[in-house]
């Protein structure tokens, strides 16, 4: 039996907010020089998501507590700074949310090097925590 998507609608609003620009541009260009290349057209672009709900309606599925970002080509999703620990299981620390969008981001660059194709995802996920500094943030291999 063919599971039926729910009808969703969104409201999606343009925010004028530094923070998340600042954000995004030292990731673009920290990242332009770890893949070489010189992305000028078409950047990846931030989508502030407010709540759980919304991110397990965009996801069409229940999401577990640790989702909080994630990216579809060019467009990354992550979940608002402002309701960082009431939605999720994670605490909220500036460099640690700084991390995840610019590992977020990362993917971005990998989906244009690798044509689209996100294996294999061990060297997906490997190379978006290198480039955004997250391996630096854990004592772990």
């Amino acid at each position: 039996m063919i599971k039926k998507e729910p009808l969703a609608v969104y409201k999606i609003d343009s925010i004028d907010n530094k923070y998340y620009e600042n954000i995004l541009k030292e990731s673009i260009d920290d990242l332009n020089k770890f893949y070489e290349i010189n992305w000028q057209h078409h950047l990846p672009r931030i989508i502030v998501v407010s709540n759980r709900k919304t991110i397990d309606q965009l996801k069409n599925t229940n999401t577990e507590s640790w989702v909080v970002g994630w990216s579809e080509g060019r467009t990354v999703y992550i979940l608002d700074k402002d309701s960082f620990e009431k939605e999720s299981n994670h605490k909220f620390k500036p460099e640690t949310y700084y991390t995840l969008i610019k590992h977020e981001i990362s993917h971005s660059f990998y989906h244009i090097l690798s044509n689209g194709q996100y294996k294999p995802a061990w060297l997906n996920e490997g190379v978006a925590i290198f480039t955004s500094g997250q391996n630096e943030e854990n004592n772990r291999i």
